[in-house]
């Protein structure tokens, strides 16, 4: 199958923040959508600051129709589970240098696959949407993103001379909150589509994965059938059985006794070393949720200003991000089926409040 690749935005200007609605003006199906955003550090640094954290939603519409919606670090877990490793990213607190996110929106279970793609036939007014604001984490100036530096590349994956797929794979945000210290949390989640995967976010900085949900379980039609019950802490180990450890590197600014962040959030490994200084000793206090404290001695004393580190960042849980699926993912047969029962839900027994958790559903479309 011929595959062709055309840019619908190439590196598009962006204001520092907004709402950019761009069309998918193409006739055949696309199997997938490349999609980056970057913008530039300031002069001093830009500490604990990656560019997904700044996106609050990537849309796939049609009018009302949402085909697929996620934020930025939804967006990237879910590329790296997808994938089964992180692509290469831009990250980095280094001054004056490039960050971006990268990112798949895939609409099939593999690129190329003929029986699942977007079908822009099937669709009146299709369009890509990205909301973003590069000063939600860091205020723009001299230690945050530098002022106009936004760019906006979109790049549709099209399959030409090829038969017109039978449906799409779809995928939202469909619930999120803050948590709580303690209780139940009952999410009543769709039933009108078949599943692939749920993925489910925890996440809540100095705080494991597994102390933000202590317990999850699904539950069709009132514990009728129980796809799973199973403990955060045995979740996030069962899910080392199917996906190996993801890998990235991140470029960090740092002095003596400073916490690094990773985006990896559980059992990170972390190997450093000095972009500009010889002689040069760090040392991690890992805690295994995804940062710690660094310490750093340069000729044997402690490096009191901010240095330029590289680090080689290996772990699990991407923005505290664990992947569910059901059954084999290429195989359609072995999806999960839910339209036949009257209630379907998750239920989160939750540790922690002020976090951030989150369900995100990959499920199949048939074109009618």
């Amino acid at each position: 199958m011929l595959f062709r690749k055309t840019y619908l935005e190439s590196r598009s200007v962006l204001a520092n923040s907004g709402e950019k609605t761009t069309d998918l003006r193409v006739r055949d199906p696309i199997t997938a959508i490349w999609l980056e955003i970057r913008a530039t550090n300031s002069t001093t640094n830009n500490q604990d600051n990656t560019m997904a954290q700044n996106i609050s939603a990537i849309e796939v519409l049609d009018g009302s129709d949402v085909i697929y919606s996620l934020d930025g670090e939804e967006a990237l877990a879910l590329t790296a589970h997808y994938l089964g490793h992180i692509p290469n990213q831009l990250i980095s607190e280094h001054p004056s240098v490039g960050q971006s996110l990268s990112i798949l929106i895939p609409f099939g279970r593999w690129i190329g696959d003929p029986v699942y793609a977007f079908d822009p036939a099937r669709f009146t007014n299709p369009q890509v949407r990205v909301t973003w604001n590069l000063a939600a984490v860091n205020a723009i100036g001299v230690t945050g993103f530098g002022t106009g530096t936004g760019r906006l590349t979109i790049l549709p994956i099209i399959m030409q001379n090829g038969g017109r797929p039978r449906g799409l794979l779809t995928i939202k945000q469909q619930y999120t909150s803050t948590g709580a210290a303690s209780g139940d949390d009952f999410v009543e989640l769709p039933r009108d589509l078949r599943y692939l995967a749920i993925m489910l976010r925890a996440y809540k900085t100095v705080t494991a994965v597994y102390n933000v949900l202590d317990d999850v379980k699904l539950s069709i039609d009132q514990d009728r059938i129980v796809p799973f019950n199973m403990r955060m802490s045995d979740l996030l180990r069962f899910n080392s059985l199917e996906q190996d450890r993801f890998h990235y590197r991140h470029g960090f600014h740092k002095a003596d006794t400073d916490t690094i962040k990773t985006i990896l959030k559980h059992a990170e490994m972390v190997s450093l070393t000095s972009y500009n200084l010889d002689d040069t000793v760090f040392r991690y206090n890992s805690l295994y949720y995804g940062e710690g404290v660094l310490n750093i001695d340069t000729a044997a004393s402690p490096q009191s200003s901010d240095v330029y580190i590289f680090a080689d960042v290996h772990g699990y849980a991407p923005y505290g991000c664990l992947w569910i699926p059901f059954g084999e993912f290429r195989e359609p047969a072995d999806w999960l089926r839910v339209t036949d029962y009257k209630s379907f839900r998750a239920i989160l027994t939750q540790e922690v409040a002020s976090a951030t958790i989150a369900i995100c559903t990959v499920q199949e479309r048939l074109y009618s």
